[in-house]
């Protein structure tokens, strides 16, 4: 048979097409093989020294920071270490974003069908952490990885230190990890070269930013001569505005402690990504650069995006003054006094949250106000109000702040305690009623202790109750046990409340003060001074702690 030549070369065209289809695979994956490679070698330095390794504190599984600090750190020549080393991290983390995004579409829902469909969702991605949940980081954790991180780095240089979670006020927690700031500078203070090593600090949290909090990190970590955070609301860890600001930050970071002027470092900072546009808040110090009194240059910057104010705040007073802080003010002592409903919804747009992210964001300026002063713990104890009464918040050392805030937040229920049951010598019969509807909430209960759970549900229940005495007696009783009950748990270190100690302190015979003028102090000297006449007369009456009240002779026939 005889081919034309056209013939024959598309008959070897097609032969030829036949073979290249075959071999595409085999060709695609050697291509894109050869490109990575390429591409990490191009992209990633080994490290210049074994030593130098960058520390990441990941309290909350937030894997895309913890990619962009790899990376950022492979590309300087440096190794990065996460504590807790989490294998699973990344799986976890996607599940826990659907959580996040599904809590949103629930809090948006209008209809219960709505809320059912997002609960079920929500039930199903929580399973699915709980599945995944691996090492948790907490104060033993970090002191065990520290050590053998110093045993495999002799000499051990960390640089840079990055702090991921939800941050109450120097508090961090989150999915996997739960460390306050003295648990923090307990394990720096005892590894003192390696303290000294953090040149550069990233605290990824809502309020790290803050004035104040910018002030409280860089004692800690006293050669950080470049302290970054929030000092508003910090945006989720998958937010790709956060990633993108973290990754600016992490790249202009030399510029800025290398510059040789404060024009310099004012230009550096300005081509940090979204640096204006966000609650950020930045701390920076130079030591090779004067200011105009001869003194080592320290400045801070901060994103106001609401109202675009002065970028770097020299004064540290700036901002401290205005009808702002009256406002406010007048807003807090609205719940303060009970004139207002602590609402249940803390989202972004609760009138709580506003007052918390007030007090946070001018906790600095709180020193140079005289009548508006609002305290950031007391606010936080307001915001988180319900949720530490539902035993909902993370970390048990959360709840152990957040209700000495509360009690802060409480005073007024507790001077008025005091002064009804504890200043005339009538408290017999109301404390006698207390210590019988005490026995009859115990029925059932078996054991010797009450975990703090069991603790709040009978404050609950007792407070839940009160309506159903109609006599001013028993509205008076019931306010003396649940106050009585509220100052055990405010006082109580997490240990279980025994019940015969209880008893004896609502017992009628108890005729002291539940705090002398030392503990008052110690609880509640952040506010002392805002007193009102009436509560400082009440003050002045506390006994001190040497009081014969307090001696081993028992209390007085009268207070």
């Amino acid at each position: 048979m005889r081919f034309s030549k056209m013939s024959l070369y598309f008959h070897n065209l097609d032969r030829y097409n036949q073979i290249m289809k075959a071999l595409f695979p085999i060709l695609y994956f050697l291509f894109l093989g050869t490109v990575l490679l390429l591409e990490e070698s191009m992209a990633c330095n080994p490290p210049t020294s074994p030593s130098e390794v960058n520390l990441f504190l990941d309290l909350n599984a937030s894997w895309r920071e913890v990619a962009v600090a790899k990376e950022e750190a492979c590309l300087q020549g440096k190794a990065l270490k996460v504590i807790p080393d989490w294998s699973r991290r990344e799986e976890y983390s996607r599940y826990a974003e659907s959580h996040a995004k599904e809590q949103i579409r629930y809090d948006q829902c209008s209809s219960d069908t709505c809320r059912q469909r997002h609960e079920h969702n929500l039930i199903k991605y929580n399973h699915q952490m709980e599945l995944l949940a691996d090492d948790f980081l907490g104060a033993e954790t970090l002191e065990q990885e520290l050590d053998k991180l110093e045993r495999e780095y002799p000499n051990l240089d960390v640089g840079r230190l990055i702090i991921s979670g939800h941050d109450g006020g120097g508090h961090f927690s989150g999915k996997n990890g739960d460390l306050t700031r003295k648990q923090i500078l307990d394990q720096f203070q005892n590894r003192p070269r390696l303290r000294e090593s953090i040149q550069s600090l990233y605290l990824l949290g809502c309020y790290t930013g803050t004035t104040q909090e910018l002030s409280l990190w860089n004692g800690i970590f006293p050669n950080a001569s470049f302290v970054s955070g929030y000092e508003g609301q910090a945006p989720l860890n998958f937010r790709t505005k956060g990633l993108e600001y973290l990754r600016s930050s992490l790249q202009r970071e030399s510029s800025i402690l290398e510059a040789k002027s404060k024009e310099e470092i004012i230009q550096s900072l300005k081509q940090i990504e979204h640096i204006r546009s966000g609650f950020t808040g930045l701390r920076i110090n130079c030591p090779g650069i004067l200011d105009e009194a001869g003194k080592s240059l320290e400045l801070n910057a901060f994103g106001l995006p609401e109202d675009n104010g002065d970028f770097i705040r020299e004064d540290p007073s700036a901002g401290c003054t205005g009808t702002q802080f009256e406002t406010m003010h007048s807003e807090y002592m609205k719940y303060y006094f009970g004139e207002l409903e602590i609402p249940t919804s803390t989202g972004a747009s609760s009138p709580v949250r506003g007052i918390y992210n007030f007090a946070s964001s001018n906790a600095h300026c709180m020193e140079y106000q005289d009548e508006f002063k609002i305290p950031k713990g007391a606010a936080f104890g307001l915001n988180f109000f319900h949720a530490i009464k539902e035993n909902s918040l993370h970390s048990s050392g959360i709840k152990k702040e957040s209700l000495k805030d509360q009690g802060e937040l409480d005073l007024k229920t507790l001077y008025d305690e005091y002064v009804k049951f504890n200043q005339n010598e009538n408290s017999s019969p109301e404390r006698s009623m207390a210590k019988d509807l005490f026995s009859e909430l115990l029925k059932g209960h078996s054991g010797e202790s009450l975990t703090r759970d069991e603790m709040w549900n009978i404050v609950d229940k007792v407070e839940a109750s009160m309506e159903a005495y109609s006599t001013d007696k028993g509205e008076e009783f019931k306010q003396v046990l649940a106050d009585t009950l509220k100052v055990a748990i405010w006082n109580s270190t997490g240990e279980p409340f025994i019940i015969s100690e209880l008893m004896e302190r609502i017992s009628p015979s108890q005729q002291k003060p539940l705090l002398n003028r030392d503990e008052f102090d110690r609880k509640y000297g952040n506010i002392t001074r805002s007193l009102n006449e009436d509560q400082k007369k009440f003050y002045d009456t506390l006994p001190d702690a040497s009081s014969s009240l307090y001696t081993q002779e028992g209390p007085s026939e009268k207070n």
